[in-house]
């Protein structure tokens, strides 16, 4: 099986909320990365019915969409032309979810510009 390298400059996550997890496991990414740039797009600050400290998130570059929150967990974001224009920008575009409306049309978006992307 021949092996095809992929030249990647710009990774965009997308996610719903910053969890220790996650905050560690993308710092560690962006502290060993090499040739690529990361950037995380967290959907909301914290879940509705959640307690607890915000997380301080100073590994990686990251972003927080504006919210209106509609109802517990109905909520919707601000600034989707913002989120489109780092689509753009973006070689690939990872969403870890598709429960909420901005990452639902963010996968359409990718679909309509032929953008690279992934469900994890």
């Amino acid at each position: 099986m021949k092996t095809v390298k992929t030249e990647l400059k710009k990774v965009l996550l997308v996610t719903n909320m910053p969890s220790l997890y996650q905050v560690e496991f993308f710092d560690a990414i962006n502290n060993n990365k090499k040739d690529f740039e990361i950037e995380v797009v967290y959907t909301r600050l914290q879940s509705a019915g959640r307690v607890g400290p915000i997380l301080p998130i100073k590994g990686h570059k990251h972003i927080f969409l504006k919210e209106i929150r509609i109802k517990d967990h109905w909520y919707f974001n601000t600034g989707i032309m913002d989120f489109f224009k780092r689509i753009d920008t973006a070689d690939l575009v990872i969403f870890g979810q598709y429960a909420s409306i901005t990452m639902q049309l963010g996968m359409y978006y990718c679909r309509l510009k032929k953008k690279k992307w992934v469900f994890w």
